[in-house]
């Protein structure tokens, strides 16, 4: 027998303490554990390592738990019973049929625990029990089991066999499609726990382990603690933490992958008959306390029973589904705990938590005759999503964080309609694009309350876009569909039989803004496509080169002025014929108030040039001289010779000539 070796090599607790079928609270101090013989090489014996590691993660998948539909033949004629009905194979099958057909079990469900024979059955149409499981990505799973008998030599206490044929049955059940295990052993406290009983329930769950992974299993692993009893919680958590001590220590010894386990805990509370009840806050604090020291970060997945009290409500929970929840979670607290499961598995009680997160299905819009939600980001949610958010204390309009967990992708949404199939959502696949999914993917939906956007700076992948007549426009009857925009994403806009995508490079206050009423400054950044036009190459100057730094010197152009008395025509064009000019010989000439005051010496031609010089307009030199002068001036130029040629005349040339000729 087994258990007679392990008496040997108790690594916590020895045969003298079993006195009387009590267990002593303390060691003795000679008491040393000792030593196991260790290999100088671990053989992992199973060739499933990878296949078991996914298969865990894929039950521990957040937000979903496992269903216990392992009820034996027995138990089930019990509740066929219960309505009148013949416990017979057809009876069992229809029932079980109800259990695995329930629309949308797939997004509450990730593996369920079947009995042998419903492992091998079929539903009322004909098909596979397993493969109806399997097509709602839900991981079928088998009691391996044999029940519990007395174990000899102790306190009334039991053991749990099955440990016999153990390896040819698993590898039938996993050519079956099974893939994950259960076996099922307990330690009662009222009655010890005897250090036989703790002993021979760590190594029966150490051996049937080992096997099952050596056969492809996941082997889910239970040293259930019943409740039975008046100790009180400290007493609990006492034998739970020698419990579990002594199942790690005899996994390892068996070479046991702890990354393709799984565990199933009980929760530490005091004995049913205990007068000294534990509130939710003390059960939770215990629980984790045990977790935090007893079990290994490696092991991926922690099935909590809902087997617990709480405040809400008056009775104790027995529902047969599991919870998995993380243990670097350090702020988890059992009335969250509670809360969470009740509005996933509760919903006949009437609760419905305080928050909305499901996990659907996903298709595109062309699966469903709503073509419109291509042009938005609205999706199609199934009528009882309506019934839970119609239930909380949300906020309007309802928007929703998409996420898909397999590579932790995010985008944001809102909703058209709630006339999807249960366990479906349908979505635009521009936005299944965003967030890397295929058809029938399984996508995590979460009611969230996001700010009103300020600003939002959009990139085109194509200059197409920049060519629409009037792009502002078409952006903002399109974003009318919309309901928010997160940084990261491409939206599509269609226009003109033509499908134009534009990336959300930012948006302001947060990453996820509501564009619904409200003022959004718009920014556009130059589109993926786009290229700055090459400037034309400078001509090679010819010369000396400028100085680095310096700039050239700028021509100035010369400014016209009129009537300089120069040979310059009113319009500023140039002269056909130039014209000789004379300079004025003095610029200062003395001039006198009286008639007759001008110097002798002076000439009638160095009058009038001293007033050209005045800047005035002279008509006729003579317009205004007495006539004494006039004639002495005629006298005077009688010797003088005439000139061989008279220049033609010309206006305003300051050479004495009238307006005549």
């Amino acid at each position: 027998m087994a258990s007679a070796s392990l008496l040997r090599s108790s690594p916590v607790l020895d045969k003298s303490e079993f006195v009387k079928g009590q267990t002593l609270l303390r060691q003795p101090s000679a008491i040393v554990r000792p030593k196991a013989a260790t290999s100088a090489l671990t053989i992992r014996a199973s060739s499933y390592a990878d296949e078991l590691v996914k298969t865990a993660k894929t039950v521990a998948s957040p937000g979903r738990g496992i269903l216990a539909m392992d009820e034996s033949n027995a138990t089930c004629g019990k509740r066929l019973a219960s309505i009148g009905l013949e416990n017979t194979e057809a009876n069992r099958q229809a029932y079980r049929t109800l259990l695995v057909t329930v629309p949308g079990l797939g997004s509450y469900i990730s593996g369920a625990i079947l009995f042998e024979e419903t492992l091998y059955q079929s539903t009322t149409d004909g098909k596979k029990m397993v493969d109806v499981l399997v097509e709602q990505n839900i991981v079928p799973g088998i009691k391996v089991d044999k029940g519990l008998v007395p174990l000899a030599g102790s306190n009334d206490e039991s053991w749990c066999q099955g440990l016999d044929g153990l390896a040819s049955r698993s590898a039938a059940y996993y050519q079956q499609g099974a893939r994950f295990a259960k076996w099922r052993t307990v330690v009662s406290i009222p009655n010890g726990p005897s250090a036989l009983a703790v002993k021979e329930a760590a190594w029966g769950l150490a051996r049937y382990a080992a096997i099952s992974q050596d056969n492809g299993l996941v082997p889910i692993v239970e040293p259930e603690i019943l409740l039975d009893g008046e100790h009180g919680i400290d007493r609990t958590f006492e034998v739970a933490q020698k419990v579990w001590a002594e199942v790690f220590f005899y996994l390892a010894e068996n070479n046991v992958l702890f990354e393709g386990i799984l565990l199933k805990p009980s929760m530490v509370t005091p004995g049913a008959e205990c007068k000294d009840k534990a509130t939710p806050e003390q059960v939770s604090d215990y629980t984790l306390k045990l977790l935090h020291r007893r079990i290994p970060p490696a092991v991926p997945g922690i099935m909590a029973s809902f087997r617990i009290y709480t405040q809400q409500f008056n009775f104790c929970l027995g529902f047969q589904a599991f919870l998995c929840f993380d243990l670097n979670r350090k702020k988890l607290r059992l009335p969250n705990l509670i809360i969470e499961t009740m509005s996933m598995f509760f919903d006949g009680y009437g609760y419905h938590g305080t928050s909305f997160e499901q996990t659907y299905r996903c298709y595109p819009a062309s699966f469903i005759d709503k073509a419109q939600i291509e042009n938005g980001d609205k999706v199609i949610m199934p009528p009882s999503a309506l019934d839970r958010l119609a239930s909380l204390h949300i906020d309007y309009p309802m928007l929703f964080e998409l996420r898909n967990t397999a590579v932790e992708r995010v985008s944001h949404c809102g909703v058209l309609e709630f006339i999807a199939e249960e366990g479906m959502i349908y979505m635009p696949y521009w936005m299944m694009e965003n967030l890397l999914l295929q058809e029938g993917d399984f996508v995590r939906v979460k009611n969230v309350t996001l700010p009103k956007g300020t600003y939002v700076k959009l990139q085109p992948h194509t200059k197409d876009f920049l060519d629409i007549s009037n792009p502002k426009a078409i952006l903002e009857t399109t974003l009318r569909n919309f309901s928010c925009l997160t940084t990261g994403d491409s939206i599509m806009v269609a226009y003109n039989n033509k499908k134009y995508y534009i990336d959300i490079v930012e948006a302001k206050p947060s990453n996820a803004i509501s564009i619904i009423e409200t003022d959004c400054e718009v920014d556009f950044a130059p589109p993926l496509d786009y290229k700055e036009p090459e400037k034309p190459a400078l001509p090679a100057s010819t010369g000396k080169a400028p100085v680095q730094g310096e700039e050239p010197p700028e021509e100035v152009e010369p400014k016209f002025n009129p009537f300089t008395g120069v040979g310059r025509r009113l319009d500023g064009k140039p002269l056909k014929t130039p014209l000789t000019s004379s300079a004025p010989q003095s610029k200062s000439t003395n001039l006198s108030s009286g008639v007759g005051s001008a110097t002798a010496s002076s000439s009638s031609s160095q009058v009038g040039t001293n007033r050209q010089s005045q800047g005035k307009l002279v008509f006729g030199s003579n317009a205004n001289r007495p006539k004494e002068t006039q004639k002495e001036t005629a006298k005077e130029a009688k010797p003088e010779p005439p000139k061989s040629e008279e220049p033609k005349f010309q206006a305003f040339s300051g050479k004495k000539y009238s307006l005549k000729g």
